[in-house]
């Protein structure tokens, strides 16, 4: 009997294996099929399940399969998976597509806090939130968002937009003011 489980083990073993193989290979719906192949067996090493649920998730969210890409991030977060910073922006960016805005900022937000060395990558996630926050119609945190970002990273081209398209109204409503008043001198004149 131990022999059968031992070997049962090695079994699932290659089904982890071939999945990580597949995603390496852009081969999505292969190590989609090879990793819940993997997670509905019995047994198996579950200590590799984490790995296995952010393999799966990011297989999912490569194939446009995005309710199914954040169930599995959300289990690999559950998990302790410890890739906390992009698993958020990978989350972010599924709940984007589904234009499910709310959850995509608390995404961005989730994985802004964790953090992450990679000050350009972390530039980006403030740039992208921002990019949110414009379409929300809320130009004050796009604002800031755009700042941090450019903080964090002074070529990130993305925030450079942003920064000009919240300064853009600014700039227009003032000329539109200078236009409506009378020019004091000239009416001084007359």
């Amino acid at each position: 009997l131990l022999g059968a489980t031992t070997l049962s083990a090695t079994a699932q073993f290659k089904l982890y294996e071939q999945g990580i193989d597949f995603y390496k290979k852009n081969e999505f719906e292969k190590a989609i099929n090879s990793f819940n192949e993997y997670l509905d067996k019995p047994v198996r090493d579950k200590k590799m399940d984490v790995d296995v649920r952010y393999y799966l998730a990011l297989a999912y969210y490569k194939t446009s399969s995005m309710t199914s890409a954040i169930r599995e991030f959300d289990e690999a977060l559950k998990m302790n998976h410890p890739n906390v910073f992009n698993i958020h922006w990978f989350m972010a960016k599924a709940y984007s597509s589904l234009k499910l805005y709310k959850e995509e900022v608390a995404e961005y937000s989730a994985s802004i806090a964790k953090g992450t060395d990679n000050k350009a990558n972390l530039a980006k996630v403030y740039a992208e939130r921002g990019q949110l926050y414009e379409k929300m119609n809320a130009p004050g945190f796009a604002k800031e968002d755009g700042q941090a970002a450019l903080a964090l990273d002074p070529t990130n081209s993305d925030a450079k937009k942003l920064i000009e398209a919240q300064s853009a109204p600014v700039v227009a409503k003032v000329v539109q003011e200078q236009i409506a008043q009378p020019d004091l001198d000239r009416s001084a004149a007359t």
